[in-house]
């Protein structure tokens, strides 16, 4: 057989396990039609970094136009990083290449735990979504940020101004 041959027993064999499929898909057809919107409003979604990125660049940076470009920043950390910040989503797996869920759970509750306020900060005055927020502004702000790690509880360490 040739390769247009070969091609054209494919594209009819793909042509006959989608029609399968979506027979299948049929009962679910409110869920399917929901899911293809998402996936369309998340690719738009997609889209708001390299955006905001242009607009700071172009409207605010060019033109040396500082408080816009924390309007921007602000945007930015609103809509990118998000209400709940970065998320931490863990994929152990066993050794033949599943999932291990029960690790994966212990890590986020245990991530979930540590983050909030009391335990995350030396001082217990922050959560870890705070942490975030502030590290983002001091290196918009700087250029740089500061985060000291300290591994277990060490109460004799004092912060002084």
């Amino acid at each position: 057989m040739s390769a247009p041959e070969d091609d054209a027993i494919a594209k009819s064999y793909d042509a006959q396990l989608l029609r399968r499929l979506l027979r299948y898909l049929r009962p679910y057809w409110a869920e399917v039609a929901f899911a293809f919107v998402l996936i369309v409003v998340m690719a738009g979604l997609d889209l708001v970094a390299p955006w905001l990125t242009k607009l700071a660049i172009d409207e605010h940076i060019a033109k040396g136009d500082g408080a816009g470009l924390w309007q921007v920043f602000g945007l930015y950390l609103a809509n990118v990083i998000g209400e709940s910040g970065l998320t931490f989503k863990p994929r152990v797996q066993k050794i033949g290449g599943e999932a291990d869920e029960l690790a994966n759970r212990r890590l986020r509750e245990e991530w979930a735990a540590w983050g909030q306020r009391g335990t995350c900060t030396l001082d217990g005055q922050l959560s870890w979504r705070e942490v975030e927020d502030l590290l983002a502004v001091s290196w918009q702000r700087d250029g740089e940020a500061f985060l000291r790690l300290v591994r277990g509880r060490n109460v004799s360490l004092r912060h002084q101004v």
